[in-house]
């Protein structure tokens, strides 16, 4: 089986998609800046991760110099593969949550 290399976007754009599910941020996501120190990566692996997520829906731009507004779609919790609604698998069992978190929920 040939190795999965996966790019630096890439990476970014998974963390970030986990810190959204988990609710890091409450309305907007912070700065630019803030992420490439935060993260310890480029500048524009950054932008072109949170560009990938405004395409997804995650994300709403609104404009240059301003954050990215977080859509919130829905408040019915995210199914997990294994039947487990995200908030119970969350709250409930945290050893069970994180493989299931990791390995589940799609």
């Amino acid at each position: 089986m040939p190795l999965a290399l996966v790019s630096s976007v890439d990476q970014v754009v998974a963390h970030l998609r986990t810190e959204l599910r988990h609710e890091r941020w409450a309305k907007t996501m912070p700065g630019v800046l803030r992420l490439e120190k935060e993260l310890g990566v480029n500048r524009k692996t950054v932008e072109a991760a949170l560009r990938q997520l405004e395409r997804e829906g995650l994300l709403a731009g609104q404009g240059a110099g301003r954050r990215r507004l977080i859509v919130r779609t829905g408040r019915r919790p995210l199914r997990a593969r294994c039947g487990w609604p995200s908030w119970y698998t969350r709250t409930n069992t945290p050893t069970k949550w994180a493989i299931c978190w990791n390995s589940c929920i799609s």
